[in-house]
């Protein structure tokens, strides 16, 4: 199997239909759904405690696989959130180790420096939009 075959149809497009996020090769259902349900399988919690932790966790991968950002998405609230834009540059340069390997919080990242590129491409987006504003302006 080559490396393009055993990746999951949603990490060879930048922003896939959020839906697809749900499809995954068995290794990556393996890998990243045990961090899923580690905590509860520790914790034992109530069968619907682990009903919503399982709704809030698809609801999250599918909102950061959706290529939008909503005004009630979870970056709009929590400032270490990652949310669709920051998905996005990680699956957008995916094979030229574009950095953004968290997929939800962004701190890791911050920390190694692995978002270096995402910075500054957000800065540029930013200095753009912020120039387009006053031309329109005037």
């Amino acid at each position: 199997m080559g490396m393009r075959s055993s990746l999951p149809l949603p990490s060879w497009y930048a922003t896939p239909f959020g839906l697809t996020s749900e499809y995954a090769h068995p290794a990556e259902i393996l890998f990243l759904g045990f961090a899923t349900i580690f905590g509860p399988a520790i914790t034992g919690p109530h069968l619907i405690t682990l009903w919503l932790w399982m709704v809030l966790r698809v609801l999250e991968t599918v909102e950061a696989h959706s290529g939008y950002h909503f005004p009630w998405s979870p970056s709009n609230f929590f400032p270490l959130y990652g949310g669709a834009d920051f998905h996005d540059y990680h699956h957008r340069l995916l094979y030229t180790k574009s950095g953004n390997y968290s997929s939800t919080f962004t701190y890791m990242d911050r920390i190694f420096g692995t978002d270096v590129g995402y910075r500054k491409l957000k800065a540029l987006k930013n200095s753009e939009f912020e120039d387009d504003y006053e031309q329109k302006k005037q």
